[in-house]
């Protein structure tokens, strides 16, 4: 039972991060900015990738069957359908790489608004040379971390094409997601990146009732991008709320 409760506790982050999201100062625009940097790639991701898999699908059936017949379709939509489903795992997996490069100084605040405002962190205001001194180190991170979960994405590509362990690829995938979206607080709390996989590893319940929601976005194409800012801010809280737990 105490599994299942720190389970739904993890599931429950996308609607806190949104209430969250409502009631914090000022963190409105900054929740705006990465926005707008995933609503762009993810655009233009979907418009190459779809067109990708269309034409690479429909190559490979035709060079089993003639085109334009019945066997032709009865082969082909099946296929696609599969190979549509793998393909857009990877590709939001893609995109979210970018977007955690390009958006980590913008989700880093987040983070720490988050924190503030729970009660985890003292206000601060940082001086131009420390605002640019912090975000040059969240970027270093954020390459560091890219780098890490490429070579992760290599295993989960290919899992995404095999039956089965499609599934397990899906959920190593938002598990990604998920640790990701909570590795800026506990970046903003000057946490080594040894243990913040610790600490993965130590509440990994809550942070599969995490990768369960994320999910449950992917119903929605382009949906678990779009939520990536809330996903920081949701994550954030997890993150409060777990290190006071153990304090």
């Amino acid at each position: 039972m105490q599994t299942l409760n720190k389970f739904s506790y993890g599931f429950g982050f996308l609607r806190r991060g949104y209430v969250l999201s409502r009631q914090i100062p000022g963190i409105k625009k900054w929740i705006a900015i990465p926005f707008i940097i995933d609503l762009l790639l993810l655009f233009f991701g979907l418009s190459w990738g779809w067109s990708f898999v269309s034409g690479w699908v429909g190559a490979l059936v035709a060079s089993w069957v003639v085109k334009g017949t019945i066997l032709y379709a009865l082969i082909y939509y099946p296929i696609y359908l599969f190979f549509s489903l793998g393909f857009f795992v990877v590709l939001l997996y893609g995109l979210f790489l970018l977007a955690t490069v390009i958006a980590s100084p913008f989700n880093a605040i987040l983070a720490e608004k988050t924190l503030i405002h729970l009660g985890v962190m003292p206000p601060k205001t940082a001086t131009m040379l420390e605002w640019v001194l912090v975000n040059l180190k969240m970027f270093g991170t954020s390459l560091v971390r890219a780098f890490l979960f490429a070579a992760l994405g290599a295993l989960i590509l290919v899992m995404s094409f095999i039956p089965f362990l499609n599934i397990l690829g899906s959920y190593l995938s938002f598990l990604v997601v998920a640790f990701d979206s909570s590795d800026y607080a506990l970046e903003v709390l000057q946490i080594p990146l040894r243990k913040r996989f610790s600490f993965l590893k130590k509440h990994l319940s809550e942070y599969t009732g995490m990768a369960g929601m994320l999910g449950l976005t992917l119903l929605v194409p382009g949906l678990t991008l779009l939520l990536l800012p809330i996903s920081v801010v949701g994550a954030s809280e997890v993150v409060a709320q777990l290190n006071r737990r153990t304090d």
